[in-house]
């Protein structure tokens, strides 16, 4: 692999494990790797050829910002030579945020690995048509099923095959909340629990609603039928202060209905012999449904900043072992 050239915007729970696994790996390269140029939180940025991602991470983690120079912008960043941009903000409401980024970067010679649902769930054809009309790259693994492959397999594992059916569990807050639920426990507790464990957001409405979720939707159907919805093509629930049953789950899924592209997310019973039953309350998982591959199963047993961070910079490499 050679040298990949990075600026890093976001570094909250995904964003510094993206760094650490960068560190992690370089080390184990004998040739090429991962070189940061830029780091940016919300306050404050690095930027440079020769930063060290240890001290980096020292900062974020012990001041709580990684410069005492303030961040007012991408444009503080996009000086510096790199090959990628690589997004982990928080998802903006309306994706005008990371359209725009992404464009500027596509503009600057860049390809980009995001992790940000927002840009792509809103504004999916104005992505994509910038990516093509500057010839380059977007690539957003970590922004459906965390860190359980899921586009690297569409894209180069199912190649002899037309999908049929995508059915997953790929929301970890939302099915934590309706098993423990399910247990009798109240909304209000399992989620307060769920925060301070790490699983949901410190605002978790996004994932209560449903919204979370439904923003993998469009993404998945767009990916896998070509389509460019938007949000509103989406049918999806959220859960609400009921009674849950312990075979209930919220499931996306997408698939055509005689020729017509269909992307739902909601909260069904399952049967005891589902495979996505047996996903663990911790863990992500998906099945998809094949003519030439059969019936593929893939899930992990948990997932969490951690692993979704290890999906992100498996896109960096993607990028650099494919793309000039």
């Amino acid at each position: 692999m050679k040298e990949t050239r990075i600026i890093l915007i976001g570094t909250g729970n995904v964003g510094l494990n993206v760094l650490k696994i960068i560190q992690i790996n370089n080390h184990r390269s004998s040739n090429g790797g991962i070189r940061v140029v830029g780091v940016s939180d919300s306050r404050s940025y690095v930027a440079g050829q020769d930063l060290d991602i240890l001290h980096i991470i020292e900062s974020k983690e012990k001041a709580g910002r990684l410069s005492n120079k303030d961040f007012s912008g991408p444009e503080d960043l996009l000086g510096e030579h790199a090959d990628v941009l690589v997004d982990c903000t928080p998802a903006s409401r309306d994706g005008i945020r990371e359209s725009d980024l992404y464009r500027m970067a596509f503009e600057s010679g860049m390809n980009v690995v995001t992790a940000n649902k927002s840009g792509l769930a809103n504004r999916w054809h104005d992505i994509m048509e910038s990516a093509r009309s500057n010839s380059k790259a977007i690539r957003y693994e970590a922004t459906v099923a965390g860190g359980v492959p899921l586009f690297s397999v569409l894209d180069y594992s199912v190649l002899p095959s037309k999908i049929s059916r995508f059915r997953g569990i790929v929301s970890s807050t939302i099915n934590y909340v309706i098993r423990n639920m399910a247990a009798g426990r109240t909304l209000r507790d399992v989620v307060e629990e769920a925060i301070n464990k790490g699983i949901a957001e410190r605002n978790p409405q996004d994932d209560l609603m449903g919204l979370d979720a439904a923003r993998k939707s469009v993404i998945l159907v767009n990916h896998i039928f070509g389509t460019e919805y938007m949000l509103r093509d989406i049918k999806y629930t959220g859960v609400e202060e009921k009674a849950y049953g312990i075979n209930d789950r919220l499931i996306t899924e997408v698939y055509s209905d005689d020729g017509r592209p269909v992307a739902v997310s909601r909260i069904v019973s399952l049967p005891e012999n589902d495979f996505l039953k047996g996903i663990g309350m911790d863990g992500l998982g998906y099945q998809i449904t094949t003519d030439n591959n059969g019936t593929v199963n893939v899930g992990d047993v948990y997932d969490g900043p951690y692993e979704t961070a290890g999906a992100v910079v498996n896109d960096i490499m993607l990028l650099s072992k494919f793309l000039k």
